[in-house]
């Protein structure tokens, strides 16, 4: 109310209530996943399927939310929050999504890919990673091309995954044998996954 020299005294209007203010901040880190191989590229490369959990929006609308991956191997952005990455057998490393809000504030999730196919020659271990089958027989051959040993390789998975890891142990073949290729796969053309080392 104001009231002027001459004592007339105006009401004024009311200002209308403010909506409350909405904080927020980066959203949270994607959670990122390997789901599964989803084939093989050639003969050294293998195409994995990633997925990604959004991360919390920490206020932040749900839409716009822009979700790219990147690494070593390719960038791109996801679709279905899904994307595939294609790694060469003997490759390691970091895949890295980004949660990006409409005010362009981010969060970056990652994942690690350990290396699909690799040897210990100290253990006589063959790893095979991210392998869709339920099954995987090793053979290995020597520089002459003979099969020098062969049997199924041990699943070391934990169960419910969405693919399997294998080991396979080499250590009956006898020490000397020169250059070898650990050669694993269906059993009857077992060349899906192979390596070369000395024995």
């Amino acid at each position: 109310r104001v009231q002027s020299a001459t004592g007339q005294v105006k009401e004024g209007a009311q200002s209308p209530v403010s909506d409350p203010a909405q904080p927020h901040g980066a959203p949270a880190k994607p959670d990122v996943q390997i789901v599964a191989q989803q084939g093989l590229s050639g003969s050294s490369s293998i195409i994995l399927l990633f997925r990604i959990t959004p991360g919390n929006g920490n206020g932040n609308p749900a839409n716009p939310m822009t979700f790219a991956y990147s690494s070593a191997w390719g960038n791109g952005t996801t679709v279905s929050n899904q994307f595939e990455v294609t790694v060469p057998m003997n490759a390691t490393g970091t895949v890295a999504v980004t949660q990006t809000a409409a005010d362009r504030s981010s969060s970056t999730g990652t994942v690690v890919v350990e290396r699909p196919v690799s040897v210990d020659a100290a253990t006589t271990t063959m790893t095979v990673q991210y392998v869709p089958d339920k099954q995987l027989f090793c053979e290995v051959v020597n520089n002459l091309g003979d099969v020098v040993d062969n049997g199924n390789a041990k699943e070391t998975a934990s169960a419910g995954s969405t693919y399997y890891t294998y080991d396979y142990d080499y250590k009956n073949v006898p020490a000397g044998t020169g250059n070898i290729t650990i050669r694993c796969g269906d059993k009857a053309a077992p060349t899906t996954y192979q390596i070369s080392t000395t024995r």
